[in-house]
């Protein structure tokens, strides 16, 4: 995407003054300065790496890390089609053990229902429960 706006001449003329002084300072070998202020400080120190093999709380949760990576792909994929299969239109849709309500942005909110869980918003009949496509 181009973007076309009117030249500046007075940015021209500081950014071609600029240029004449970091090509004299290549010239000379001289280190260039920051015009009018001082050279930025890094805000981060060097990178510390850290070694966690002797952590047994690293490994525990590692493990459960690694266990739930496949998981939780699986998890957003159903999440995925599930939203895809509710019409667009719909605020509200329920069966299956499932309960999802469409929220203010665009966001949905998918619940499980029964098994001790608080109960969903929506109301559970099959006139709410979206077809599926």
């Amino acid at each position: 995407m181009l973007i076309e706006v009117e030249a500046n001449p007075v940015c021209q003329t500081v950014l071609l003054q600029v240029q004449r002084i970091f090509c004299r300072c290549v010239r000379t070998g001289k280190v260039p300065e920051v015009f009018g202020d001082q050279a930025p400080k890094a805000k981060l120190p060097a990178v510390t790496v850290v070694d966690p093999t002797a952590s047994n709380a690293w490994a525990e949760y590692a493990a459960v890390f690694a266990r739930t990576c496949a998981v939780h792909a699986k998890h957003e994929s159903a999440r995925a089609v599930l939203k895809a299969l509710a019409p667009e239109d719909a605020k509200e849709a329920a069966g299956h053990g499932l309960c999802t309500q469409a929220l203010p942005g665009g966001h949905d909110q998918l619940r499980v229902r029964g098994a001790g869980r608080p109960a969903c918003a929506c109301p559970v009949a099959p006139s709410v429960s979206s077809p599926a496509r």
